[in-house]
């Protein structure tokens, strides 16, 4: 038994490589947290309530009656917890289920890898499956009960994120720095209104027709700046570029960071101009 528990509470980087790769594999990257502690915290408490369950219950583990008393079991009590969190963020069953399933593959892995063979590895492997039946028994039935409070809270949650999100993109909107959303491979992901005025646009709504193109097909005088880009997670450069528009030679501080994911890997940048036109042409009346 101590075994299983030294190995589960020592292979918090393992578990998070694995749910990296899953992630990423199955397209849940982008539904789950930004922040990496998040993920941390989830694997922690789901191993401690694990070991816990163990120690009170052994390797049998504890079978799931016709209708268990969700409240009065830790394992069940933990699953609605972070369920119910989810499900106020507007993640939807099929989603969390979908990696929670991932969690049990996991931890049966973990077993099958760093223990040997045998009868009690067998009974550890039990263990983990009938903690996770338990656990998903709870969230199913919790999540299929009509009108309840939850999901009244999930409807009421949902809408705070979407206001959040259209408060964001508001702001996005009108910044008066041009700023442009860039992929991992150079393709342009989003433009705000300053940039699109720069293409000669005039609304947000244009900015279709350039999603996907290369962003050196569409600012060709940002490729130089662009090339010298950063390097790594939160990394930022910083480079001139000169560019002939309607109002004449501008020059720009050209601002191009890292946008790292969850995990801590680029996944794309964020570029924002500066137009440090007049400061420097003031500067150069200075030194005149």
């Amino acid at each position: 038994m101590r075994d299983l528990v030294k190995l589960f509470r020592s292979r918090e980087s393992w578990f998070m490589e694995r749910f990296e790769a899953y992630a990423r594999e199955h397209g849940y990257a982008q539904y789950t947290s930004s922040l990496v502690e998040d993920w941390r915290a989830s694997i922690a408490g789901l191993t401690e309530v694990f070991v816990s369950d163990v120690m009170e219950n052994g390797f049998q583990g504890t079978e799931a009656g016709v209708y268990p008393n969700l409240d009065d079991d830790p394992a069940t009590r933990f699953a609605l917890e972070v369920a119910r969190r989810h499900r106020r963020r507007g993640v939807d069953v099929r989603q969390f289920l979908g990696l929670f399933i991932f969690y049990r593959q996991a931890c049966q892995e973990c077993i099958r890898e760093f223990l040997p063979s045998g009868r009690e590895r067998d009974h550890m492997e039990n263990a983990v499956i009938r903690f996770f039946d338990r656990m998903h028994i709870a969230i199913c039935s919790d999540w299929s009960i009509p009108g309840s409070a939850n999901g009244d809270a999930m409807l009421s949650a949902v809408s705070e994120v979407t206001t959040e999100k259209n408060r964001y993109l508001t702001f996005f909107e009108r910044l008066d720095q041009p700023v442009i959303f860039i992929s991992l491979e150079g393709g342009v992901e989003k433009l705000n209104l300053a940039a699109m005025r720069l293409l000669g646009g005039h609304g947000s709504h244009e900015h279709a027709g350039f999603s996907g193109r290369p962003v050196g097909e569409i600012f060709p005088w940002l490729t130089g700046a662009l090339e010298l880009g950063p390097e790594g997670p939160d990394a930022v450069g910083e480079h001139l570029a000169v560019f002939h528009g309607p109002r004449g030679e501008q020059t720009f501080r050209v601002t191009m960071t890292s946008e790292p994911d969850v995990f801590g890997k680029v996944k794309g940048f964020s570029v924002v101009l500066h137009d440090e036109t007049e400061r420097l042409r003031s500067k150069n009346m200075i030194l005149q």
